[in-house]
């Protein structure tokens, strides 16, 4: 069946546009006036927020109401500090924070991003949807209020609104706060599981550990490591909109991390930029790495060598198809055969390298490459217990 052409049923509730390019007072007082009332109010955030200096105003307006912030699911930026209490997950159609909730704020999001995934019930909810996109709204999801609009002079200016009402009635944030810590859970619960996978061989636990103790809060993460690409999306911290570039579900081209690294890097001299690479993804562009040593980029490249598109298997067998069953990655060439030296290439075009093949080599190695002053590659050892977790977690 094509689903380009199946003919649906569907009728679209009532709906109030605001659709001004200037502010419009009416949307304003509009949004202060269902943010006032809201007892769970949930602002789901895209893209849109970071990239128009919006973040500073949303947590001011978040902390007014007390919102729960929900990220979305494949952003290309961060579009908010997963290390900002107000933030419990990213949107997917069991989200948590959507339970109970009776305000959806779509801020500059989309429900594009969850690939194969189902889009979100709201429920009862009152959605109301805020972009700088005209062809945003309705495309995906008709809500019951629209707003054209700047994120960030929108949100100051409600906030405002609300303070010239006086104080505005929110709960002791008790939901807010059980909402963080479940996540906080959550995301601990992960950490263990890909560590007790792990069978010797580098985890994105593994990782996201050395991050957070050899790079730290100034490092930069390009994130295009395929079946583990939501486990150092959700294992890093991640406190400002500029430390992380991600795989946007509405058009990332496949091995735009290789050279995105060297764009980013150049850019930000002051900091350092982590590309952690999928092999499959880094075999689209690999040349890049060219760039960079020719330019004499200090990117540290990881390169998570498991032997192929594991990821691509891994997902046509969650869904049921033959794909998926054993001898199936070779016979599609799915796989690797012979294996590529990953490390001996990047020596051949000008860059340092090594070979880590369990956490401890992985630290050193990492340690050395943060010391250099010119590109490197780290050819790691990747766990496939990373690709089964992601596989159940899709399936």
């Amino acid at each position: 069946m094509d689903f380009l052409e199946e003919e649906i049923e569907f009728t679209p509730g009532p709906v109030t546009e605001y659709l001004h390019e200037a502010l419009d007072p009416d949307a304003v007082e509009r949004l202060a006036q269902i943010l006032r009332t809201a007892a769970s109010p949930v602002i789901v955030v895209g893209t849109e927020v970071a990239r128009y200096g919006a973040i500073a105003a949303l947590e001011r307006l978040s902390d007014l109401v007390d919102a729960s912030v929900l990220g979305e699911i494949k952003g290309a930026d961060l579009a908010f500090p997963n290390t900002t209490p107000r933030y419990v997950g990213k949107l997917t159609a069991s989200s948590p924070a959507l339970e109970g909730a009776d305000v959806v704020v779509l801020l500059g999001a989309e429900l594009t991003e969850g690939l194969a995934m189902p889009l979100p019930d709201f429920g009862d909810s009152l959605v109301v949807q805020v972009t700088v996109d005209p062809l945003a709204l309705r495309r995906q999801y008709a809500g019951q209020v629209g707003i054209l609009s700047h994120p960030g002079r929108l949100l100051d200016a409600v906030a405002d609104r609300l303070a010239e009402g006086g104080a505005v009635p929110v709960s002791s944030g008790g939901r807010v706060r059980g909402l963080r810590e479940r996540w906080e859970a959550g995301r601990e619960a992960l950490r263990s599981r890909l560590l007790g996978e792990a069978d010797g061989a580098v985890s994105a636990a593994h990782i996201a550990d050395l991050i957070h103790r050899l790079g730290g809060s100034e490092t930069i993460v390009v994130n295009q490591c395929g079946s583990a690409e939501g486990f150092i999306d959700t294992l890093v911290d991640y406190g400002a909109p500029w430390t992380y570039f991600g795989l946007s579900g509405k058009a990332s081209a496949q091995g735009w991390g290789a050279p995105a690294a060297v764009g980013i890097q150049m850019a930000r001299p002051d900091r350092r930029v982590i590309a952690v690479l999928g092999d499959g993804g880094f075999m689209f562009n690999s040349t890049a790495i060219h760039t960079a040593a020719a330019y004499d980029v200090p990117v540290v490249y990881l390169v998570l060598d498991n032997g192929g598109w594991r990821d691509v298997a891994t997902v046509t067998g969650a869904m049921g198809s033959s794909l998926g069953e054993p001898g199936a990655e070779d016979a599609m060439r799915w796989t690797f055969r012979p294996p590529i030296d990953h490390a001996s290439y990047a020596r051949s075009l000008g860059l340092k390298s090594w070979r880590a093949s369990n956490p401890e080599e992985l630290e050193s190695a990492f340690a050395a490459a943060f010391a250099e002053d010119g590109p490197t590659l780290i050819q790691v050892a990747s766990a496939m217990g990373d690709v089964r977790v992601f596989g159940q977690a899709f399936a």
